[in-house]
């Protein structure tokens, strides 16, 4: 199996909002190049997340991922910094996995969801993650035979 990355932009910021900027997903630094490719991301329907200094959500990140040898497992999360090796932020803490639907006119690409609540008090000291976020989908094509 293999697994591989993509990035797709997004902005967070606490009064955090969180939309995608329509963008092609790239491989994650530096990582190995793919036949799996992402496309479709979206970070809570679209719309800003706006928290106050003791806001609850739940965000859900939906995205497509589409591989020759079929996808069997996909996640997704946000980071915040200058590269995922470095990030000063992520939420989750600790990202669920996804859950993805086979097309079934095409076994090669899976719609994929994940939710997961964000609380402000909690997962935010203070402003110091305003501004652009990042989501981090990664996905494990099955073996090639």
């Amino acid at each position: 199996m293999r697994v591989r990355p993509a990035t797709a932009a997004a902005f967070l910021a606490t009064t955090l909002s969180a939309s995608v900027i329509p963008a092609a997903a790239q491989a994650a630094d530096g990582a190995a190049p793919s036949d799996t490719t992402f496309s479709n991301v979206v970070v809570n329907g679209g719309k800003d997340v706006v928290l106050g200094l003791a806001t609850k959500k739940t965000v859900t990140i939906a995205w497509t991922a589409t591989d020759p040898d079929g996808v069997v497992a996909s996640w997704a999360y946000l980071w915040h910094g200058p590269n995922t090796d470095d990030a000063d932020g992520r939420l989750p803490t600790y990202p669920p996995a996804g859950t993805c639907t086979v097309s079934p006119t095409d076994r090669t690409t899976s719609t994929c969801t994940v939710s997961f609540g964000v609380d402000a008090k909690r997962d935010f000291d203070d402003n110091g993650l305003a501004g652009t976020w990042k989501v981090l989908a990664e996905a494990v094509a099955a073996r090639e035979r």
